[in-house]
């Protein structure tokens, strides 16, 4: 068992505002289930802001929060302590067979890479696949696109490496969360193994054991964003996020 302190702070401006309406969903705390229990967590919210909490379909902690008036910043921060073992996740009854099936981000053409069977082998399938180049891609590019263009980021190296396993009928899903250091989210995947999702980060080509916190897990990209909102009465928004994981 190891020890970790995270802290995740994110700031959304707003300009040219006009009796602004503001809806967002955030999914920042920690799931706190098997190998990853949260101790302890604060969250902060700007005054103002409606913000209730539920849990998704795939038993991500989200929070959902409105706002109507003048602002000129969305301001939130969660931080807590969080004990972790060697990365592994108990199978749900009916998570092997939605694993399975691909979607349109995941998708990979059947006998891709076929000689690649094993997760390792699938992960390191992926990961000589692209080459990490921030700024060539976006939320939307597919796995496909994404192998075309033979570049991308953490979000085109999970989508390869889950649309590999998935071709071999094994389950896989998409992981966003923190990684030990400082910058910003991360990506990576579960496969099923035997009775457990275990971890692999194919931007990295590595099977994971500890220095991972993961915040929500889908099919892909889409099921599990960190944060989506629908903003009214602005012009533009920009958003910047820090975050710390460190082992204490």
């Amino acid at each position: 068992m190891r020890r970790y302190f995270y802290n995740y702070n994110g700031v959304i401006q707003f300009s040219e505002c006009n009796s602004l309406e503001h809806s967002i969903l955030l999914r920042i705390r920690p799931i706190s289930v098997g190998s990853q229990q949260v101790e302890k967590e604060f969250t902060l919210f700007p005054p103002g802001y409606s913000m209730t909490q539920y849990t998704d379909g795939f038993k991500n902690n989200v929070y959902s929060g409105f706002f109507k008036g003048n602002i000129k910043a969305f301001t939130y921060c969660v931080s807590g302590l969080v004990q972790l073992s060697e990365y592994r996740f108990q199978v749900l009854p009916f998570e092997n067979h939605i694993y399975k099936e691909h979607t349109s981000l995941s998708y990979l053409p059947s006998g891709y890479m076929a000689m690649a069977k094993t997760p390792a082998e699938i992960c390191d399938a992926a990961f000589n696949s692209l080459k990490y180049t921030a700024g060539v891609t976006h939320v939307y590019t597919t796995a496909l696109e994404a192998i075309g263009l033979g570049k991308g980021v953490c979000q085109d190296f999970a989508h390869v490496m889950i649309g590999l396993c998935r071709n071999q009928k094994i389950p896989a899903r998409y992981v966003s969360g923190f990684v030990q250091g400082e910058g910003e989210s991360h990506a990576w995947v579960e496969v099923l193994e035997g009775s457990s999702w275990v971890g692999y980060d194919p931007t990295k080509n590595a099977k994971i054991d500890y220095g991972y916190v993961k915040i929500a897990n889908g099919r892909d990209a889409m099921d599990c964003p960190l944060s989506r909102g629908v903003l009214k009465g602005c012009q533009t928004e920009s958003i910047n996020v820090s975050i710390t994981l460190q082992e204490i």
